[in-house]
């Protein structure tokens, strides 16, 4: 149950996304993308962070950016056996997101896209 002592809170922190004319980057972090086969192949940028991809329709391929200022929560939300194919510049630890998956990734310099 929310008591109202924690209305003020979670509209003052709202409120400063939005005075900082950050609501975009806010909404990014949790409003999902929702993409299909029809979008393949689909880039990501630096605005999204989650991705729900209903890949019944078909397999998706999505690809990462090469210089990533975050991770990204990538979920295959389809059920018919059609694959996500991950495809960057850099390696990826595993490149294939199967029905039900969801992929955490994390960017590392180093290792490239790993899953966390």
């Amino acid at each position: 149950m929310i008591s109202s002592n924690s209305i003020p809170h979670i509209h003052s922190n709202l409120a400063g996304f939005v005075n900082a004319g950050d609501w975009d980057a806010y909404m990014a972090l949790v409003v999902p993308v929702r993409i299909t086969n029809s979008d393949s192949p689909y880039t990501l940028d630096n605005t999204e962070r989650r991705v729900i991809a209903d890949t019944d329709g078909g397999a998706i391929t999505i690809n990462l950016p090469a210089t990533p200022d975050h991770g990204y929560k990538i979920k295959n939300a389809g059920s018919s056996g059609n694959n996500i194919t991950l495809s960057s510049s850099d390696s990826i630890e595993d490149s294939t997101v199967y029905d039900g998956e969801s992929a955490d990734l994390e960017f590392d310099s180093t290792e490239g896209w790993l899953w966390t």
